[in-house]
């Protein structure tokens, strides 16, 4: 059974990435404009990875989401 500890973490974990990508894309943005190509060019390589964590932690949520309503349909009685 998944714990609502573990959905609790990766629903927090999911804002944070959010938060963290259009942070570094935006800082990214800026570093691009001001012509210091090294700085922007790693900030967006970050961001790439950042976008990779974001989503293996939605693919993460949604099985383990999918994983906690099977179980609680099967723990329903039927109603035939």
């Amino acid at each position: 059974m998944i714990s609502n500890k573990v959905v609790s973490t990766l629903l927090a974990a999911f804002a944070i990435l959010i938060v963290s990508c259009a942070v570094l894309m935006g800082f990214q943005v800026l570093l691009s404009s001001l012509h210091d190509t090294v700085a922007a060019r790693a900030l967006q390589w970050i961001g790439f990875g950042c976008v990779i964590l974001l989503i293996t932690d939605v693919v993460l949520l949604v099985g383990a989401l999918s994983v906690r309503a099977l179980e609680q349909d099967r723990h329903r009685p039927n109603d035939n």
